[in-house]
């Protein structure tokens, strides 16, 4: 007598296969990067717009202040990991972005 196959558990296991390798590949091509936080970072300005500073932390890395266009500020910040990086910050209404900082007109 022919033995069926059961269908549901030959599915369950590829797939199974398939979900474990997946995990094996992403774990050698370095699939994600995790960036460990800096020991201090130190931002001049407070991520105050109306001031030029510059944000500096303890592995050499450095970000400036700087205009974007006319009324945003590239601030550059501390991040929650200690880390210097770069947003955009809008000046208010009626002021303009001068060397990276925003000023009344």
């Amino acid at each position: 007598m022919a033995q069926q196959v059961n269908w549901k558990l030959a599915i369950a296991v590829v797939a199974l296969a398939i979900v474990g390798y997946s995990f094996v590949g992403s774990a050698t091509t370095g699939a994600q990067t995790i960036t460990a936080a800096n020991s201090w970072c130190k931002d001049t300005d407070a991520q105050n717009n109306m001031v030029v500073g510059s944000c500096e932390d303890s592995s050499g890395a450095k970000a400036s202040d700087s205009c974007a266009d006319f009324n945003t500020v590239s601030e550059g910040f501390c991040s929650l990991s200690n880390i210097c990086a770069k947003k955009y910050m809008n000046c208010r209404y009626g002021e303009t972005c001068v060397n990276g900082a925003c000023v009344v007109q």
